[in-house]
């Protein structure tokens, strides 16, 4: 039973950099979360890089550390609601079936932490706690591309360590490294020829990279952010189980040994991914002492996912897929309007490019362009606690499939609808 545990390979590894994991939605380019505080929600995440007024800049831009004033902690909570709907056919064998699907990406919650302390008068350290990927698209058991796919998920958490220092009183510095936590799960339906099995593939590793920023401030109303973050290289290790279904072990004499035969292809699997680096650049600038506005635009690396293998330690079972993804680019602007001393009016506006078109779209990662508007408010309790409110909407639309990831589980053509709404919570002390 070679051939079924080598399928289970081939049409899930194509997704291993992009699905191993646990249980949250992407809806940023390809696997990403753009999810981090409630006001880069509210400004169609535009403004991180530049802003530099509340200690997630830990995360965003450590250089922008420097102009938080004194000892900060914030709190995030991001409440993430998409809908992904299928409709179209599988052809297998000359034989099409059509089928369509409910909304198979669940929503979920994603939370953050930063904190920002000073160590010298120029000198700051941060932490900041993310969840910069994610995904959870799980299938029907009856979905026409079973053979393809049924869950894929992934989990991802990063810790940023940084310190920021002020170069001059207009320029500042920052970086540190990053702990990066990737986990994830793939499941699918597996044809052997003598009735369905079911493959289960996960795995988990730990990587490193690293954050590195500028800020300068042209004068008491501009300031330009530049940020990179670096690829960071996964050797996940984990387990593949084949399971066969009832059906193959009620055939008659022979069931329990070819059953036995098809789990017998269980093994430990290995793969390597890396997570694409990233280079954003941004300006923040006050209008009046009422308006700011800001603008963002972002680089990802995407194209690096170029071919997936994974190993078992056999010729006959280990896979490569070409994924050819693309790099992409997010561009954004936001505005801030002070109503009142203590009541700020958020809004934005934002485009971002995904890293898969038809050519190579597959029901794992159901992805497509997509446009954001976002809304938000900020309130001022007292000077040292303030609350804020954000909103978008991620408008995405019809995207067409046609995919087959192999001559055993058929042809996906039809098309995804896609879209999601987003909303954050987030409170930030100063201590």
């Amino acid at each position: 039973m070679r051939v079924s545990n080598r399928l289970l390979l081939a049409a899930s590894v194509a997704t291993v950099a992009a699905s191993l994991g646990a249980s949250l939605p992407a809806f940023a380019s390809g696997f990403a979360l753009r999810e981090m505080t409630a006001d880069q929600t509210a400004h169609a995440f535009a403004g991180g890089v530049s802003e530099a007024d509340d200690p997630s800049t830990a995360y965003s831009n450590p250089a922008g550390m420097a102009h938080v004033d004194g000892v900060q902690m914030q709190f995030d909570v991001n409440g993430i609601f998409p809908s992904a709907t299928f409709s179209g056919g599988n052809s297998l064998g000359g034989v099409t079936t059509s089928g369509s699907t409910g909304n198979v990406v669940q929503s979920a919650a994603t939370g953050g932490l930063a904190i920002v302390a000073p160590v010298t008068e120029r000198v700051n350290f941060g932490l900041a706690i993310a969840t910069p990927y994610g995904q959870r698209v799980s299938n029907p058991a009856d979905f026409v591309g079973k053979y393809q796919s049924l869950v894929s998920s992934i989990t991802d958490v990063s810790v940023s360590l940084a310190a920021s220092l002020k170069v001059t009183d207009k320029l500042s510095v920052g970086g540190g490294p990053v702990i990066d936590v990737f986990e994830a799960r793939l499941t699918q339906d597996i044809a052997t020829g003598y009735g369905d099995a079911f493959g289960d593939m996960h795995g988990t590793d730990t990587g490193i990279g690293f954050n590195l920023g500028a800020m300068y401030q042209f004068d008491d109303k501009t300031r330009v952010g530049l940020d990179y973050r670096s690829q960071i290289t996964h050797s996940i290790t984990g387990w593949q189980s084949i399971t066969p279904s009832a059906a193959i072990y009620a055939i008659p004499t022979l069931g329990s040994y070819i059953a036995g035969q098809i789990a017998s292809g269980s093994s430990s699997a290995s793969t390597r991914v890396t997570l694409p680096d990233s280079f954003n650049i941004g300006i923040t600038r006050d209008i009046t002492p009422k308006l700011t506005l800001m603008a963002e635009a972002q680089w990802t690396d995407w194209s690096l996912l170029k071919t997936i293998v994974v190993n078992t330690g056999s010729a006959t079972t280990s896979s490569s897929l070409n994924e050819n993804w693309r790099d992409t680019y997010y561009v954004g602007v936001g505005a801030d309007y002070k109503l009142t001393e203590k009541l700020t009016l958020k809004g934005g506006l934002g485009y971002d490019q995904s890293p898969v078109t038809f050519s190579n779209r597959t029901s794992r990662i159901p992805d497509g362009d997509r446009f954001i508007v976002g809304l938000g408010a900020g309130y001022a309790f007292t000077p040292a606690i303030r609350a804020e409110f954000g909103y978008a909407h991620l408008f995405v639309g019809s995207e067409g499939i046609n995919n087959s990831s192999g001559p055993t589980v058929g042809t996906l053509v039809g098309k995804y609808n896609d879209t999601a709404d987003s909303f954050g919570l987030s409170l930030t002390l100063k201590l």
